[in-house]
């Protein structure tokens, strides 16, 4: 008798940023989002021309895209994807991921984005392109029980509301997903650079071992 089978849908993180430059709380919270939301891989997708900001220390999408890489290198679900490398125009989520939509027909999009980026998306470009085109894993960070108690309910409640917000307006499919307590930013790692400091537990060795010898953010 012939046997049946189903071709399983491909499912596919999206996270973008300037990273600048890529650190660990980036690659923990890509790890954490393949693991709890099953995804085939996760596109790490640098952007060469913020529409709202400028990129600190003028470093280049060269830079930026050559340190992605290096902390990706030995992850194989971490994808590098140069949709947004253009420094030449302005980059949207709105047109990236829909552009993704179409490159990878049938996949399942999950667009990574933490709860302050959630609360602003209601202001992003087109934002019913975004939700129509890829459900968002929203991220906050884990804590211990006596912590979470201790949050005032205002904070509690205020991403539930950005949520239920979001679903009414636009049909969206937002999921929850938790990552480590890593306190980093881009902006911590540059200024520590600047005073000479080490950032050893902050990046990956090679992504520290170019930043230095590239005379990055001095």
């Amino acid at each position: 008798m012939m046997g049946c089978f189903q071709l399983s849908v491909i499912k596919i993180g999206i996270l973008g940023g300037t990273f600048n430059p890529i650190h660990n709380a980036h690659l923990a919270l890509a790890a954490s989002a393949a693991e709890q939301l099953a995804l085939n891989f996760v596109l790490f997708i640098p952007n060469a021309a913020p529409p709202h900001k400028e990129v600190a220390d003028g470093v280049s999408i060269t830079h930026r895209v050559n340190m992605v890489e290096l902390a990706i290198a030995n992850n194989p679900k971490f994808q590098l994807c140069m949709i947004e490398a253009s420094p030449n125009e302005k980059n949207y989520t709105a047109d990236t991921v829909e552009i993704l939509s179409k490159r990878y027909p049938g996949g399942e999009f999950y667009y990574i984005a933490g709860s302050d980026a959630l609360a602003e998306m209601n202001g992003w470009r087109d934002p019913h392109r975004i939700f129509a085109n890829s459900r968002v894993a929203a991220t906050v960070r884990a804590t211990t029980p006596a912590a979470q108690s201790a949050a005032p309910p205002s904070e509690k409640g205020a991403l539930s509301n950005v949520i239920e917000n979001l679903k009414q307006t636009y049909n969206a499919d937002i999921t929850i997903i938790t990552m480590p307590p890593e306190d980093i930013s881009s902006t911590q790692v540059r200024q520590i650079v600047k005073s000479g400091g080490d950032i050893t537990a902050l990046v990956p060795d090679k992504v520290r071992d170019y930043i230095l010898g590239e005379g990055l953010y001095v």
